[in-house]
């Protein structure tokens, strides 16, 4: 989704150049015939790939929209929750950031572009996922390429604006930036010190929440790591031998001493900052 709306975003840039262009009697007059030519060509094969782009990208995101309505479970899933949060964020940074004044062309509906419902959509999917344990505010937290609070703010301008969605949606999307920032604060802040190498994830050297091993090669991961590994190819990736999601082996002893290690560097760090508050 993210590729189709940046690729149908950028094509909506071109668009608005090149009527700008031809619609200047000056300007266009001072080009040759052959490049008036050119840039007609230009702009006819840019508006039909902007509608390609934007007639696929309108059906995922629909797509989306009413899957999120009626479940959450499967999008909360550790192996897709952060790549999802970091896909909404990208297109929310396109919708409302920098580079949306320039997204203004004539007959915006001929190329499907509806901006206001593609963001009241993508707003919507937010809101749906928003579930009361705050996996969905955690994963989009994490997230350090797009997100940050001025983005949700922004968003929420926006949307008042223009009236895009009623105050108590705008409310609860506010409530779930706000959730957003208090975690990354957080997981800014803490610093956990250097980390057991038993607590690290084999594959990528992170510290893990759900440690699983690898039947085959007794490697162990994040439950996450190896799921996102196991939706691109049903191998283990220490050894490219077969394995499968019912496969791995839990280690509920590995989760629990992280669990208590995490929380007592926690407690630790909140000792240190009340004693430096103290200070001051």
């Amino acid at each position: 989704m993210s590729f189709l709306l940046e690729e149908a975003l950028d094509g909506l840039k071109k668009i608005r150049e090149l009527q700008d262009l031809r619609d200047d009697p000056a300007r266009w007059s001072e080009l040759p015939r052959d490049q008036q030519i050119a840039r007609m060509s230009t702009l006819e094969s840019t508006e039909r790939q902007v509608r390609s782009y934007l007639t696929l990208a309108n059906q995922t995101v629909s797509m989306l929209f009413h899957l999120t309505s009626e479940i959450q479970g499967p999008f909360l899933r550790p192996e897709i929750v952060d790549r999802l949060a970091a896909m909404l964020n990208f297109n929310l940074v396109q919708l409302c950031g920098p580079r949306c004044s320039s997204l203004k062309v004539r007959n915006p509906e001929s190329y499907g572009w509806a901006p206001k419902t593609l963001l009241a959509q993508i707003v919507s999917i937010y809101r749906h996922l928003d579930t009361e344990d705050g996996q969905f505010a955690l994963a989009v937290s994490k997230d350090d390429r797009c997100y940050s609070q001025d983005l949700f703010t922004q968003a929420h301008m926006l949307m008042s604006r223009h009236a895009i969605q009623t105050p108590e949606e705008l409310d609860r999307f506010s409530r779930l930036g706000a959730k957003a920032e208090e975690i990354s604060k957080t997981r800014t802040e803490v610093d956990y010190g250097e980390i057991p190498s038993e607590f690290c994830d084999t594959l990528i050297d992170t510290l893990m929440d759900d440690p699983v091993m690898l039947p085959q090669s007794q490697a162990v991961v994040d439950r996450s790591t190896i799921m996102r590994h196991l939706l691109n190819q049903e191998t283990d990736p220490f050894n490219r031998m077969p394995l499968t999601e019912s496969e791995l082996i839990p280690l509920p002893d590995l989760k629990a001493r992280i669990i208590s290690w995490k929380s007592e560097r926690e407690a630790q760090w909140k000792c240190r900052q009340l004693e430096k508050k103290g200070d001051s």
